[in-house]
């Protein structure tokens, strides 16, 4: 019988639909609901997959209607679905003391990109590292900020587990029914939170670069002129990003969903939440009572999502930075993309114009589709899709009260979201053989 070898992108795509199932399966059984009665198919379904695509979207109360066993389900799939099953297949494999085979290192090449490719071995030995300490100082401090609200010491220990987990994945899962709309005054724990998410987010390509010039006694000037070219980008994008959202959010929200708190808490409250919208779902302050104008800068924030590498969705911050580098070169009249002293690539502008061209009609087709099933607000609509695509979490409330079918068109672009368009794309294609021919150029009008 003829072996069936699989494409990187198809193994990538075929591991989460994997996660997914056996979540499905578990979520399924009577110990995981708080009434003993199990969850029903797509409720598990839905529930498995925003958790191992790290979305946050929910069609049931997480605190209420999931049992401890479920909720720990439920847990363990962020940390799979962050992670990935190939980064923890490969970790398991090197404590076992196995080499990695040619086919392994072709799938992980794939899936960090090859300028992350040429030391996998302390590459993924990175990832665990930094994911489990950076959960573990999370999880200390969330333990002091919940010590004094948590009805009993072990309930806070549970909490600042979850908690810690679900923000550094950039989840957005909570254990409580308003997310952390009831810790919109506190500032330790928006800043924690917050922390967590933009850490995870920025990928962990980025953090070993950071953390590998950390030591090293030399002036702030050096060390960022020593970062690579992709940090730098990420880091800068995401900067802006930040400042821009949180601006624009307390711009539109300071008389509406702000009203109530004061000026510094008002501050925080947009810097959290213009840092959670990126990719991580969770909330202080009511979604559902925004603006259309704050909905819409959310959206836009949702669709670019985190970075590279990291455990966030959307198109990606270098994305974004390749294709208005692009623009810039345009208006000046420059035949090559620069930044920072470096050039960029025409096949890494090709990918972020392919990247964002896929996902936009991705989105549009699936919104398109559930417009035509649900019959809500088409802003609201169009907020749970771009949310869904990008692996966010955040909603306007209206998650439950989808269809069977409005909660399978979520359910698939958060999949589509989570693996990448593209990677979908080269999962199903089938590769063109190139041949030896040069044709002309012709002209195009553009514009």
């Amino acid at each position: 019988m003829a072996e069936v070898r699989l494409k990187p992108a198809q193994m990538l795509a075929l591991s989460f639909l994997f996660t997914i199932g056996v979540g499905t399966y578990f979520l399924t059984l009577p110990a995981a609901t708080a009434d003993q009665q199990g969850a029903s198919f797509l409720n598990a379904l839905f529930t498995a997959t925003s958790a191992t695509c790290v979305t946050g979207l929910i069609v049931v109360d997480t605190s209420t209607y999931w049992s401890r066993f479920g909720q720990t389900v439920i847990l363990i799939l962020i940390q799979i679905g962050a992670l990935g099953i190939m980064t923890i297949s490969t970790s398991a494999a090197l404590l076992l003391g196995r080499r990695l085979g040619l086919r392994e290192r072709v799938v992980l090449h794939e899936i960090f990109d090859e300028a992350m490719a040429e030391e996998l071995i302390r590459l993924i030995r990175n990832i665990i590292t930094l994911t489990f300490v950076i959960e573990s100082v999370g999880f200390a401090l969330l333990l002091v900020e919940f010590l004094g609200r948590a009805p009993s010491w072990t309930e806070a220990l549970y909490q600042a587990v979850f908690h810690s987990v679900s923000a550094f994945c950039n989840a957005g899962f909570s254990l409580a029914s308003d997310s952390l709309m009831g810790f919109v005054n506190d500032l330790g724990v928006n800043l924690i939170i917050s922390t967590l998410i933009i850490l995870g987010g920025l990928g962990y390509t980025v953090l070993g670069g950071i953390s590998s010039l950390w030591p090293v006694k030399r002036r702030l000037r050096l060390r960022w002129r020593a970062l690579s070219l992709h940090t730098k980008l990420t880091l800068v994008t995401s900067l802006a990003l930040i400042s821009l959202g949180t601006v624009l959010f307390f711009f539109f929200e300071f008389d509406n969903t702000l009203l109530h708190l004061s000026l510094k808490d008002q501050i925080v409250a947009a810097y959290f939440q213009s840092v959670t919208a990126r990719t991580a779902g969770f909330n202080t302050v009511d979604i559902g009572q925004l603006k259309p104008t704050t909905l819409f800068v959310l959206m836009i924030l949702m669709f670019i999502g985190a970075s590279p590498g990291s455990t966030g969705g959307g198109i990606k911050t270098t994305t974004v930075a390749v294709l208005i580098l692009s623009v810039r070169s345009i208006i000046h009249q420059r035949e090559e993309v620069e930044a920072f002293g470096r050039t960029i690539s025409r096949t890494m502008i090709y990918k972020a114009a392919a990247i964002a061209v896929i996902s936009l009609g991705v989105v549009l087709s699936l919104l398109l589709v559930l417009l035509a099933v649900e019959q809500g607000d088409f802003l609201a609509l169009a907020f749970e899709a771009v949310s869904a695509f990008g692996t966010v979490g955040l909603s306007t409330g209206i998650t439950p009260q989808l269809t069977t079918w409005g909660k399978l068109i979520i359910i698939i672009m958060m999949y589509v979201g989570r693996i990448g368009p593209l990677t979908l794309a080269l999962a199903i294609g089938e590769p063109k053989r190139r041949l030896p021919i040069a044709y002309p150029q012709g002209r195009v009008w553009i514009g």
